[in-house]
């Protein structure tokens, strides 16, 4: 059914369809490397229902790779190419996985073939489980069937007017699921995707004017930094539509910096979270809304409420709607985020903060969980802080993780201890204990408090004031 959707039924185009820099392919040609590919995977003895991890980077290799899975209803499990050892034998283990692809270990069978489940109706087969962020190498999957993606992807396109005549630039990793969904929108829509593999900031601007690009998704700390260095001041970009957020919030005075520079272009905030792909977009010509800080209005078919409300119509959002994902998978606390209303209507708590006007446009206020975005990825504060303190047992009396905004991360991960021992010392048991995250998930520096955290009046640590410490001092880097 989602093969069909993306590939199956423009094969007899004769349309690029997908460029990397070192070839192009049309629909055809796609689905003779797709078909070629699973061929091959067949007789490793992979069967439909069992699922496969991909180690990926945004080439057109990585793309067949993920198609084949599709065509074979085969799940998939993508993880970044910078993924440690660690991460893959996490999700390995917790997906019972029974096969890692990547380009050192095609085929590397995980385990002894797992039995696949026959018992599910197409629409309803797992397409992919996407791990959230997290930052101990225990992060939660996200379950996303084939119903959930097919209807993700219509209607996202119906906001954003997706069309052949479209060249979208993807910048962002295909494990990031973002990244994974402007293959499955241009695919769906026929727009040509560039894909460009860990492009240098200052090559971006190039890649916009000469690939004749219209859409650009990226993060705003990359909008941000590619303002604050000149480069996008440095190119005419007269075929450019449109440019999208993903990954943080989007603030108006970046987005009124892109339109004083592109007013030709639409700038699309959104709103969204792994758990449910998009929940809002902008819509197209209502720069009234943008400049009050909206992040739009409900996708078309989907709901959404507030709980909790305070006296300033403040809540946290619940999405209702076939955009809700089945929920993670191995979970236990998967009905404290996931549930059925009254209805049976499949409903997700966001844990974010939002009011919503007379018109129905969401704004967010907020996040109810200690959750840092550092380029693009949530990081949970209190998981990381479990991490650290059990490397660290002995060495230091107390731990608080404190978010710094930074202009070119989002927020820049500090360390805050309460530990008699040496600043040298303590650095250097930090570094140790950072080498096994991930690159975006490493603290940036720490400070060493010798007397315990300042506490509130609720007797909890006063994060407010241990940033204003952290501000008022110098950091040792780690």
């Amino acid at each position: 059914m989602l093969y069909r959707e993306l590939v199956g039924k423009h094969v007899f185009s004769d349309s690029i369809i997908l460029s990397d820099g070192k070839e192009e392919m049309t629909y055809g040609e796609l689905d003779a490397k797709v078909r070629e590919l699973a061929d091959q995977i067949m007789e490793m003895g992979v069967k439909a229902g069992m699922r496969i991890v991909i180690r990926n980077d945004n080439t057109i290799r990585t793309v067949v790779e993920l198609l084949a899975c599709i065509y074979l209803h085969v799940c998939f499990i993508p993880l970044p190419e910078a993924a440690t050892e660690e991460q893959l034998n996490y999700l390995a283990e917790d997906s019972r996985a029974s096969m890692l692809i990547d380009h050192e270990r095609f085929g590397n069978k995980l385990r002894e073939l797992w039995k696949p489940d026959k018992s599910l109706k197409e629409e309803d087969e797992l397409i992919y489980i996407l791990y959230t962020s997290g930052s101990t190498g225990r992060p939660k999957g996200v379950m996303a069937s084939c119903k959930q993606v097919l209807f993700c992807l219509n209607a996202i396109n119906e906001r954003l007017h997706n069309g052949p005549d479209d060249r979208i630039l993807c910048v962002l990793p295909l494990s990031f699921d973002y990244g994974l969904y402007q293959l499955f929108l241009a695919l769906q829509s026929g727009a040509r995707l560039v894909l460009l593999h860990q492009p240098m900031m200052q090559q971006i601007p190039a890649w916009l004017k000469k690939g004749h690009i219209t859409a650009f998704p990226a993060m705003p700390t990359m909008l941000n930094m590619m303002l604050k260095t000149g480069l996008l001041q440095r190119v005419e970009l007269p075929e450019l539509r449109y440019i999208c957020s993903t990954g943080d919030d989007f603030p108006v005075e970046l987005i009124r910096r892109i339109h004083n520079l592109f007013p030709h272009i639409f700038v699309f905030p959104m709103y969204g979270l792994t758990e449910c792909k998009r929940v809002s977009i902008m819509p197209e010509g209502r720069w009234d809304k943008v400049w009050e800080g909206s992040c739009g209005t409900p996708l078309t078919g989907t709901e959404v409420y507030l709980e909790r409300i305070t006296e300033n119509g403040i809540g946290e959002l619940v999405v209702r709607g076939p955009n809700v994902m089945e929920g993670y998978w191995n979970a236990q606390e998967t009905g404290n985020v996931f549930f059925e209303d009254g209805d049976g209507r499949r409903n997700l708590r966001t844990g974010d903060y939002f009011r919503i006007d007379k018109e129905g446009f969401l704004y967010f206020c907020g996040r109810k969980k200690r959750i840092l975005k550092v380029s693009g990825y949530r990081i949970g504060c209190a998981e990381l802080e479990e991490y650290l303190i059990e490397r660290l047992k002995g060495i230091v009396d107390e731990l608080r993780i404190i978010g710094i905004p930074s202009e070119m991360e989002g927020d820049r991960i500090i360390v805050c201890v309460n530990s008699q021992q040496d600043a040298g010392y303590l650095q250097i048991k930090l570094r140790q204990a950072a080498l096994s995250l991930p690159q975006y998930q490493r603290p940036h520096a720490f400070y060493c408090i010798k007397d315990a955290f300042p506490l509130n009046v609720n007797g909890k640590i006063d994060d407010e004031r241990l940033r204003g410490i952290l501000e008022e001092n110098e950091l040792y880097n780690i």
